[in-house]
């Protein structure tokens, strides 16, 4: 039983290692991929990111769903974008999440869905994603693929426009308060100072 035991812990150990090593390259890779597509070497930052992309690395798949988006580097396809974008929303990365709801939004890629659009405008939304935040605030407001909710529209809108500069233009601020039909210099003693 020791024996065993001692192989099992030897295994696991040794595993633990290759995929720490893994994890350290692939994060040296997306590096890598990034400063090629900063520079506008788009087909090397594709070479990069597509083997980790396969590989189920969300930011690789998020920065493959970009480039399918605006056709740099590939000929633009929105179905292939999309496809890339579910794969990295699914595990969790918010900005992948955004678009994604975009593409429910606006039907690209896809057929329009806005009970899709709102999740993923909600996934988003909780993870600070300052636009996700407003489109969800709309929403909830017009009651648009969600049920009408004018306090969390409200609740909404108030995380939007904290996570801008403040000022009297924000359209998020104008329909918190015009939602709250709220004197302006009311709303923003409460809620900006």
């Amino acid at each position: 039983m020791g024996l065993i035991s001692l192989k099992i812990k030897t295994f696991t150990l040794i595993t633990a290692i290759l995929f720490s090593v893994t994890a350290c390259k692939n994060a040296g890779d997306d590096d890598d991929a990034q400063t090629a597509y900063d520079r506008g070497d788009y087909s090397a930052a594709l070479r990069i990111w597509r083997p980790l992309a396969e590989r189920s690395n969300p930011t690789a798949q998020f920065s493959l769903g970009l480039l399918y988006d605006t056709g740099e580097g590939v000929q633009q396809s929105y179905p292939d974008a999309a496809r890339w974008y579910k794969l990295a929303a699914a595990q969790g990365d918010a900005h992948a999440q955004f678009n994604l709801a975009l593409f429910y939004d606006n039907g690209k890629g896809m057929p329009a869905d806005n009970i899709k659009a709102a999740h993923w405008y909600r996934q988003a939304a909780e993870q600070g994603i300052r636009d996700a935040q407003y489109n969800l605030a709309l929403m909830f407001d017009e009651g648009v693929g969600i049920a009408k909710n004018d306090a969390e529209a409200a609740r909404w809108y108030r995380k939007a426009a904290e996570r801008i500069r403040i000022d009297c233009e924000s359209e998020a601020i104008h329909n918190l308060i015009l939602l709250l039909d709220k004197p302006v210099v009311l709303y923003i003693r409460k809620y900006l100072f």
